[in-house]
């Protein structure tokens, strides 16, 4: 029989269940229970009224209250622009709630990131996505793992596991005296904000213009007035090693060995085969993260949101 691609995504999220403990699947799946639920409640007082247009008024505030009157134990986490974030303590996994259309349509792009749309290497370093709304035409609501952000990593030999190559970086300054050297190896918040602005400025850098065509809109004012390196379109072209030793060597004034005699770890494999399609503007230590692990290596490596880019 043949598997279509839909059917192996399900079958995917459920061996992902699957690996929870029985009692921990019963909790999630009571919560979706619930969350369903109020939506369905309101779709059906809304269309009793004739108000179903006032649909996105009323949603979130009914998920939310669906969430907190639940008696899972759900405390709040965190907040975002567009989305808040529950989590049961003990549990590996949290509940993203949409607080507007925007943060519903960045939870369909965590599910298709999940699903693997943007290549396997951008899923393999995405956080895992569980389960997700689909009673509503967009996903109010998603269940992912749950990641320690590098911002609440307080262990330096932690971080040189999981980041060898960017430990390495620092061994390999010529100048012990430099400023930023002894800034970064003596202090855990100074490494880890080493670690995602390299990568901020090789994202940055890894944009690359195209001249419009004449199919853009506006070609004729863009070919008149914005002349390169300022043409609008932009793509992609991922990482590499040399633009991630390029974006060290002048953080540190170019005082670091040659790029031939500097040792890069699968920490640098594993962020360019995640970044190779897929560019996020919002890389900073708080959206860097490290799931848990009994052996830390850079497989534990997670992005928590991305902005596609491709």
């Amino acid at each position: 029989m043949k598997i279509t691609e839909n059917r192996l995504r399900r079958l995917i999220r459920s061996l992902l269940l699957e690996s929870f403990k029985s009692e921990d699947i019963g909790l999630i799946k009571g919560v979706i229970d619930k969350l369903n639920f109020a939506s369905k409640e309101l779709i059906d007082d809304l269309h009793q009224e004739q108000e179903e247009d006032d649909f996105y008024i009323y949603i979130v505030d009914k998920l939310d209250k669906a969430v907190k009157e639940s008696g899972s134990g759900f405390k709040y986490l965190d907040e975002g622009a567009f989305r808040a974030v529950y989590a049961v303590p003990s549990q590996d996994w949290v509940l993203k709630l949409a607080s507007s259309v925007e943060g519903a349509m960045i939870n369909k792009q965590e599910v298709e990131m999940s699903d693997g749309v943007h290549g396997l290497g951008a899923r393999d370093i995405f956080v895992k996505v569980y389960d997700y709304d689909k009673f509503n035409e967009l996903p109010w609501w998603v269940i992912c793992q749950r990641v320690i952000p590098l911002t609440e990593v307080e262990d330096i030999e932690l971080l040189k596991k999981v980041f060898p190559t960017f430990w390495n970086f620092l061994n390999s300054v010529t100048n012990k005296e430099n400023i930023y050297y002894l800034d970064i190896v003596n202090d855990v918040c100074s490494f880890t904000g080493f670690i995602s602005r390299i990568l901020i400025k090789c994202i940055i850098k890894s944009q690359k213009v195209k001249k419009p065509t004449k199919d853009d809109k506006g070609w004729d004012y863009l070919y008149d007035k914005q002349k390169p390196p300022y043409y609008s379109k932009l793509s992609y072209k991922g990482l590499s090693e040399k633009m991630i030793y390029n974006a060290v060597k002048q953080n540190f004034g170019g005082e670091l060995l040659p790029f031939e005699e500097i040792s890069f770890g699968s920490d640098i494999k594993k962020l360019s085969q995640g970044l190779a399609y897929v560019g996020t503007t919002d890389l900073h230590d708080g959206n860097i993260g490290i799931v848990k692990s009994i052996n830390p290596s850079p497989e534990d490596i997670i992005i928590l949101d991305f902005d596609v880019e491709s």
